[in-house]
């Protein structure tokens, strides 16, 4: 398994992209179609269910921190990459 975060405490991004068959399906023609953002949205919805269904309720509390911390994290990003 791929480490997660890099030995410089920095979150392995590109691993995790460059390995993702989404990311390379939707890449493939430079154009990211509605259709495209539905079917992720579905991928992502049937992995949330699937957690929800193997993990303990502390386990999904993790879980639901992360991913409230890592849309926090997009955020602000996307706020400072619009401002440069």
């Amino acid at each position: 398994m791929t480490k997660l975060i890099l030995e410089n405490n920095i979150i392995n991004i590109e691993d995790l992209l460059e390995n993702n068959p989404s990311i390379k399906a939707m890449l493939e023609d430079n154009i990211i179609t509605q259709e495209e953002k539905i079917q992720q949205s579905k991928k992502v919805l049937e992995l949330l269910a699937t957690l929800e269904e193997m993990c303990s309720d502390e386990q999904l509390e993790v879980i639901r921190k992360l991913i409230s911390e890592l849309f926090a994290l997009i955020f602000v990003t996307q706020i400072f990459s619009a401002e440069r």
